[in-house]
């Protein structure tokens, strides 16, 4: 499509997979993101848990069941600095526990460890997840591979060097894994827990989240200042370049991400964070040309 814009100047517009590609006369060219971004359809507000605390919902991931959700639990109130999460399977919408794993009587850790990330493929009644360790999440988070059923822990792997940085996300594809680092960082992972080189850095902002394999080799990433609206991005599994970025309205303290049923579902955890408004939610969008190219 051209456009003119007076008697010597022209513009062509080309859609490019969701991109823009502006060209201006005179050798200007420019690319601008789309307009057409995602949309948010509603809100689910996840209720106090029998302790009298609300869940602080970090990972997500659809159970490996196919019947509801997995959600890790950091374990805090905005006031305390010792852990008592785990991971809550809910139902479709969010209004009823249907079984809950705790960090320290099923999974083994103490409580110095928040659950973050959550991965689960359909099917194999398993689930992996990032127990991060704070203060000292550099050196001491673990990768647990969860029984879906039981909750007995089948595998562990320590993260060993802050040249892996803090783990939080998480992302299994075919025979390895992938954990993301708070600092943008990307390390992959053999089934056994060794690194399979290089560490990959994908970004440089403030706080990165958590990952969603979209198995067809790319992956959804999370981040985003708490405060403001969260980002993702896809990551092209080959390179680990990040091949799109797009702003998620009303997410201001972005967690886990999912694309389920033709939509794009997000933990956010307002309450912890001090977003508007002050609750625990997940989010649901159209998702718009986010999947383009």
């Amino acid at each position: 499509m051209t456009k003119y814009i007076g008697d010597n100047v022209s513009v062509e517009i080309i859609d490019n997979g969701g991109l823009k590609n502006i060209t201006f006369s005179g050798d200007f060219t420019e690319i601008a993101e789309s307009e057409e971004g995602l949309s948010f359809i509603e809100a689910f507000d996840l209720p106090l848990l029998p302790e009298g605390r609300y869940p602080v919902n970090t990972g997500l991931a659809r159970h490996p069941s196919g019947n509801g959700w997995l959600v890790g639990d950091d374990g805090r109130t905005p006031s305390q600095s010792s852990f008592h999460g785990g991971v809550i399977w809910y139902n479709d919408d969010f209004t009823q526990v249907l079984d809950r794993w705790f960090t320290v009587s099923d999974f083994g850790l103490n409580s110095n460890f928040s659950i973050q990330g959550i991965h689960a493929d359909a099917g194999t009644n398993e689930f992996w997840c990032v127990a991060r360790r704070i203060p000292n999440d550099t050196t001491n988070s673990k990768v647990l591979k969860v029984n879906a059923t039981t909750g007995a822990v089948l595998f562990t792997a320590l993260t060993q060097s802050p040249q892996y940085g803090a783990g939080n996300g998480i992302a299994v594809s075919g025979n390895k894994y992938y954990t993301l680092g708070v600092d943008g960082r990307i390390s992959t992972w053999d089934m056994t827990g060794s690194l399979i080189p290089p560490i990959d850095t994908v970004n440089n902002h403030p706080q990165n989240d958590h990952l969603h394999n979209l198995n067809d080799g790319r992956l959804l990433l999370s981040c985003g200042a708490n405060g403001s609206d969260g980002i993702i991005q896809i990551i092209n599994e080959s390179t680990m370049a990040v091949e799109k970025e797009v702003t998620v309205p009303d997410a201001d303290a972005i967690e886990g991400i999912v694309m389920y049923d033709g939509f794009l579902w997000v933990n956010n955890d307002g309450h912890f964070h001090s977003g508007t408004p002050l609750k625990n939610r997940v989010l649901k969008y159209s998702v718009g040309d986010l999947l383009s190219v």
